[in-house]
């Protein structure tokens, strides 16, 4: 019979023996969570503050079979691609873009680490960075064929022969996502509050002030007042028509 059970026998006891069997059992349960699935003994928050405080900062990371929530400040660089290849890059330069060297450490260090707290295994060997990269590609060559084998229509093959090239960009291009196009850099802002003779951004057409006083200089004209909304063909013109309309003579900034 064990400890903890002989402890509810009365045989061949007296009360003091109770006594301090039920002693016992108190300071079992004080030091047990029953109410955990996992009967994690229960530590204080001073405990387990002082614990915080003991542990070094290059503390050895430990996988755990509980899930943690997981406090994440939010990404406010800017984002974007950064990078400075060529549009001539190989596939294998634009996979590193996303896997680079320290990335396949960490996975490779990981790995060896989730399998060396989970118990020796005789069959198992640390892994390596080359066999974690072969394994990547491996996933990749197993999604292309089952793309391959679908008869969805959406995802079905799209030309006579879709190889595993094709795949390969496309899925580069997912995970891109909008990023793909560099975006075109605004034209730089002219003020608008001025009466100044520029350039408009439409099509062309007659001269405002030529087409009234029948000297007509251009047949049409892309130059003129924003703010007034008009074409004017040249400075003068411009000048002129503002001084018609009690503006006064107007010169560019």
């Amino acid at each position: 019979m064990s400890e903890q059970n002989s402890l509810y026998s009365d045989e061949g006891s007296d009360d003091n023996e109770l006594s301090s069997g039920d002693e016992w059992l108190e300071n079992y349960n004080a030091e047990v969570d029953h109410g955990s699935p996992d009967n994690t003994p229960v530590v204080s928050d001073e405990e387990a503050n002082d614990e915080d405080d003991a542990a070094p900062e290059n503390a050895e990371l430990v996988w755990r079979e509980t899930y943690e929530e997981l406090d994440i400040d939010p990404f406010i660089q800017i984002t974007g691609p950064s990078h400075n290849l060529n549009p001539n890059a190989s596939e294998l330069e634009y996979f590193k873009l996303f896997f680079d060297d320290n990335m396949l450490e960490k996975i490779v260090s990981q790995t060896n680490q989730y399998a060396a707290q989970n118990g020796p295994d005789p069959l198992w060997s640390d892994t390596t960075r080359d066999e974690i990269s072969a394994f990547i590609d491996l996933c990749i060559v197993n999604s292309f064929i089952v793309k391959a084998e679908t008869e969805v229509p959406q995802v079905a093959r799209t030309k006579k022969r879709y190889r595993q090239l094709d795949f390969r960009i496309n899925l580069s291009t997912q995970l891109i996502g909008n990023f793909a196009r560099l975006r075109t850099p605004a034209p730089p802002m002219r003020p608008r509050a001025t009466h100044a003779h520029l350039k408009l951004g439409r099509k062309r057409s007659t001269c405002k002030l030529c087409t009234k006083t029948g000297e007509k200089k251009r047949k049409t004209t892309q130059m003129g007042c924003e703010k007034c909304d008009k074409h004017l063909c040249s400075a003068e013109c411009h000048n002129t028509f503002h001084v018609n309309i009690g503006i006064g003579v107007v010169t560019e900034e």
